[in-house]
């Protein structure tokens, strides 16, 4: 299984509202002066495959952008200087989920290939957190459970 992670920016207060795809509860904008860190997670098998496993984070998931057009809009919460392959094939398609499970959870449930499933999960402001992007080390535990289905 070929599941990436990666920090984006952290610790960003954002300075206007920013339509999002999934939140525990309410509206699906989060309001200007939330505080979010930026992560990027997504699946890129090589042949078609599925995945179904969670994901686990060191602070509150408060959001997951999903669609092309919210991944594009959001694409300021990456460093600077990132180009992301295919952008418009970005995001997940029909009858792929990524879902809050828990208060530091998501839930992959996905199938794809090449370009793969893409989405942004935002936690909420992690003191300990550096604001620079790199790998996700103890901020994505892992891939709880994975399988692949046929």
């Amino acid at each position: 299984m070929n599941l990436y992670a990666f920090d984006e920016d952290q610790n960003i207060v954002l300075a206007a509202p920013l339509a999002v795809d999934t939140v525990p509860s309410g509206p699906l904008v989060l309001p200007t002066g939330t505080t979010v860190a930026s992560h990027y997670v997504f699946f890129d098998p090589a042949t078609t495959q599925s995945i179904v496993g969670t994901v686990d984070f060191d602070a509150h998931v408060i959001a997951i952008v999903s669609s092309t057009g919210n991944l594009l809009d959001s694409d300021f919460l990456a460093d600077t200087g990132v180009n992301y392959l295919t952008p418009s094939a970005r995001g997940l398609e029909a009858g792929d989920f990524v879902t809050i499970g828990g208060a530091r959870q998501i839930r992959f449930d996905t199938t794809a290939s090449t370009p793969g499933d893409d989405v942004r999960v935002l936690t909420a402001f992690l003191p300990s957190a550096v604001p620079e992007p790199g790998l996700i080390g103890a901020g994505l535990a892992g891939l709880a459970a994975a399988r692949r289905r046929s």
